[in-house]
């Protein structure tokens, strides 16, 4: 006889907790340290019944990465919510970025350690990467088409997110000291990025 199929919302309960235990042995041992028996074990289940919910660990950490970049996505388009000058929400899209490293270190770090799979064949994962992706996009392109920087919107974004990455890497590895210094440089940024790009007397006429 089978085993019985397993509910919906059991299914979704077990694996929230899988995801949870996941995150937090990634932050105490690093993506090599953690195992899916050894989660199985931190849950008080079975090895085999971990397998019932995802089939490698290859898959909890896709499940999970997907997991934080969502969380990342609504933290950015909260705080950018409401801001209708595009020079201002340059600067608070800079900021809350370092803000969601420094509230939640554990996911940041999850997103984008370099030790976990590729995304290449993970539709829903690349999906998420790319709607966070999209939020700092989305500012630099109003930033463009209001006239407040110059250049191709693509490009700008690519520079302004690996600049406040940077920062926000910097500060979860414990290279910028305290909380105010991650804001500062951050701050500094979209200065720096909304002076130097401006547009010049005529293209601003």
């Amino acid at each position: 006889m089978g085993r019985p199929a397993l509910a919906p919302a059991a299914i979704d309960a077990f694996r929230d907790r899988l995801c949870d235990a996941a995150l937090r042995r990634f932050a105490e041992d690093g993506y090599r340290g953690v195992t899916l028996r050894g989660l199985a074990r931190e849950l008080g289940v079975s090895h085999a019944m971990a397998y019932r919910y995802f089939v490698d660990k290859d898959a909890i950490f896709v499940e999970c990465r997907r997991r934080c970049l969502a969380r990342f996505t609504a933290y950015q388009r909260a705080r950018l919510d409401g801001i209708t000058d595009p020079a201002a929400a340059i600067r608070a899209g800079a900021r809350s970025y370092v803000d969601f490293a420094i509230d939640e270190p554990h996911a940041f770090r999850v997103m984008f350690d370099l030790e976990q799979p590729a995304p290449a064949s993970q539709r829903a994962l690349r999906d998420a990467q790319r709607g966070a992706f999209d939020v700092l996009g989305a500012v630099v392109r109003r930033a463009v088409t209001a006239g407040v920087l110059r250049g191709e919107p693509a490009e700008l974004t690519q520079m302004f997110w690996a600049s406040i990455h940077g920062v926000a890497s910097l500060h979860v590895g414990g290279q910028l000291g305290r909380r105010r210094t991650a804001h500062a440089v951050a701050d500094a940024i979209a200065t720096t990025m909304l002076a130097g790009l401006a547009p010049g007397p005529r293209e601003a006429r």
